[in-house]
């Protein structure tokens, strides 16, 4: 009965260090940033509210412009990065493509949308090396094709 509590604790001993040795990366500290990368042929706004109320507007007025946001050490949940709601300080947000095309999206959507940009899935991770790295939204002409007309009735 002693070695078979022995067996059992030796093992559980080697499943924690297995499983800690995964989690380390090599004792190096990886840092990352959001980014919102406009590869349309159109001009984006983007407005992002808090409890109905505008706090912040983010202008990507051709192909190849870019908003960044700071850099962040990689040590927050599954993208090592604040989630993006967070960053951008809203819950909910409208984007305006040429003025006349509209899409609007909520923190808490609830199913899977490419084109919500607060959804994790919705970003490409792109490694600048091996400690830095960039969560990307790239705008691409079928965001626009799938925002709404604005004065377009329900």
């Amino acid at each position: 009965m002693k070695l078979k509590s022995r067996k059992i604790v030796l093992w559980m001993f080697y499943l924690l260090i297995g499983f800690n040795t995964a989690c380390i990366n090599e004792g190096e500290t990886s840092y990352g940033r959001w980014e919102l990368y406009n590869d349309s042929n159109h001009s984006i706004e983007i407005t992002i509210f808090e409890n109905f109320e505008k706090v912040k507007q983010i202008n990507l007025k051709e192909k190849g412009s870019f908003w960044s946001s700071e850099v962040y050490k990689g040590d927050w949940g599954t993208t090592g990065l604040p989630p993006i709601f967070m960053v951008l300080e809203g819950d909910s947000l409208t984007i305006t493509f040429d003025s006349t095309r509209q899409a609007v999206f909520k923190t808490y959507a609830g199913t899977y949308d490419k084109f919500n940009i607060y959804q994790n899935a919705s970003y490409n991770t792109i490694n600048e090396s091996e400690t830095q790295y960039i969560l990307r939204y790239t705008f691409t002409e079928a965001d626009y094709e799938n925002a709404e007309p604005i004065g377009a009735e329900d």
